[in-house]
Order: C-alpha cells, then sequence, then structure tokens
C-alpha cells in the first residue's frame, strides 16, 4: 500500500464504478479516473455528504443537505427530490438490492425517529417507516436482505425493503457501519466523534 493525501479532507465514503472512483465528504463529492492519484471536484454542491454508492448501473449520494444526487459517470450530478426525515437529522446511509434503494437518516448522537425514504430507480423517492423510533444509522443488503442498525441494541431486517422485523442485539454500541461478504454481516462501532470501543458484531443472516 501506499500512503496518499486528498484535499479537501474529511471524506465519509467512497465508491467505485464505470471506472471512477467517487469519494464523498463535507465539502462535496470528488472523482478519480487514475486509480485514486488526482481528484477533481465533480458539479456536486458544496454540502456536505454522508454516503455514496454505486449500484444499478450509477451512483447515488445522499447527506447534510438532505437531497439525493445521482450520476452516470460520477462526475456530472443531478439533484434529486427525496422526502425530508421526520426529524431534524440527515440522510446517512444508502444501500442497494433487489432492486431498490434504501436511504436511512440518522446517525450517532442523533434524535429518534422512524422514517427513511426508499426508490427503485434513484429518482422517484417514497417515504416510509422502520417499525419503531430510533437514532437508526447505517443499512446493508446481503444474503437477500435488507438489515439496518441503530445507535444502541436495535437492528431491523426486510425481505423488500418495505416490511421489517426488529431484533436485540447482544450488545448497546454506536454502531458506526456494516457491511456484507462471505455470507457475513459485519458491524462496527466508534468511528469519527463516538466512544472508543473494540467491540464488533457478526451475524450469518442479519437476524442472529
Amino acid at each position: 500500500s501506499e500512503q496518499k493525501t486528498m484535499s479537501p479532507r474529511n471524506q465519509n465514503a467512497i465508491a467505485y464504478g464505470n471506472g471512477v472512483l467517487v469519494a464523498a465528504g463535507s465539502d462535496g463529492l470528488q472523482y478519480s479516473e487514475d486509480g485514486g492519484n488526482t481528484w477533481v471536484n465533480s458539479n456536486s454542491p458544496t454540502g456536505g455528504f454522508n454516503d455514496v454508492i454505486f449500484a444499478g448501473g450509477q451512483f447515488v449520494a445522499i447527506g447534510y443537505i438532505n437531497n439525493c444526487y445521482t450520476s452516470d459517470d460520477g462526475k456530472s450530478w443531478e439533484s434529486k427530490s427525496i422526502p425530508q426525515p421526520d426529524s431534524s437529522v440527515s440522510y446517512n446511509s444508502l444501500a442497494y438490492g433487489n432492486g431498490l434503494y434504501i436511504a436511512i437518516p440518522g446517525g450517532y448522537n442523533t434524535s429518534a425517529q422512524s422514517s427513511y425514504a426508499t426508490s427503485p430507480d434513484g429518482i422517484s423517492w417514497t417515504k416510509r417507516y422502520l417499525p419503531s423510533s430510533k437514532a437508526w444509522s447505517v443499512v446493508e443488503y446481503g444474503g437477500n436482505r435488507f438489515v439496518v442498525l441503530d445507535s444502541g441494541s436495535t437492528a431491523a431486517y426486510s425481505s423488500d425493503g418495505i416490511n421489517w422485523a426488529q431484533v436485540t442485539m447482544p450488545v448497546s454500541k454506536p454502531w458506526f457501519d456494516i457491511a456484507h461478504g462471505a455470507g457475513t454481516f459485519v458491524a462496527v462501532a466508534a468511528g469519527p466523534g463516538r466512544p472508543s470501543t473494540d467491540v464488533y458484531l457478526t451475524s450469518p443472516d442479519g437476524i442472529t
């Protein structure tokens, strides 16, 4: 590996698609066409972004400004209307699976609420509700289901992204991110602004 620097800093997420890397952060969206050696500011607004993914043949980004932006090439972005959360929190996490995008508002030390948004194409969004009002934080898709975690001990899972069941996790932590691979979900706590911890959780199905 080789250490490199980016300017501006404070990036929150990165995605790759169509030969382009896209970084999302507090100063907008940047892209790289040379494997991350050089970065260029896109035409996105300067407001901060919390997450970006490449799925369904396009990039989708969400963030502090509570707007959704889409791009086919990672360079030119278009604003899309997305329902505002029920409380004053920003959209924090994106996932895509089974032909559906899901955007989850929330994050660490945010107000409890249950609203989120779904879209079949990243363009038209519908407000929906999780089973209970929590400080929901992150979402992932894997093993034919979506899994959402709060900043505590609650998880919810759904095969269609609309109908959810809720479960209690073994420990309560400020969950920062969740990923799926090799048949396993892995959730990590801590992260920027969060209490330090070395705890993580694994699950074969997002339920147990």
